[in-house]
């Protein structure tokens, strides 16, 4: 059975009538067949892990801080946070200042 099944395969790749020898390894409906159940099992595979995901997510189980000891604040500098403050203060009131008076340039296309 075998040189019979080889001869029938090397026997398309022969010059001659191409029509008269039809390849017997390849079926193109089970090939899509296969292709289709494959991506189907796939996306299912996907979408099943996707609501294992969000279940855990949605339950915290993953969220939850193991480490409960950093009761620690670095403290902050209080002498930044004014400067920091005034300068912000400063720019408030330049701004403003910009925003009430008239430009002193007049525009030429009047």
């Amino acid at each position: 059975m075998k040189p019979i099944f080889f001869k029938k395969i090397f026997g398309t790749f022969k010059k001659g009538n191409r029509k008269s020898h039809k390849p017997i390894l390849f079926s193109p409906f089970r090939f899509w067949k296969i292709v289709l159940w494959i991506s189907a099992s796939l996306a299912i595979v996907a979408l099943s892990f996707g609501a294992y995901l969000f279940y855990k997510i949605s339950t915290d189980c993953y969220m939850r801080n193991s480490q409960t000891d950093q009761t620690s604040i670095e403290p902050i500098n209080r002498k930044k946070l004014e400067l920091i403050l005034g300068r912000y203060n400063e720019k408030m009131r330049k701004f403003s200042e910009i925003e009430i008076t008239k430009p002193q340039i007049s525009d030429p296309s009047l």
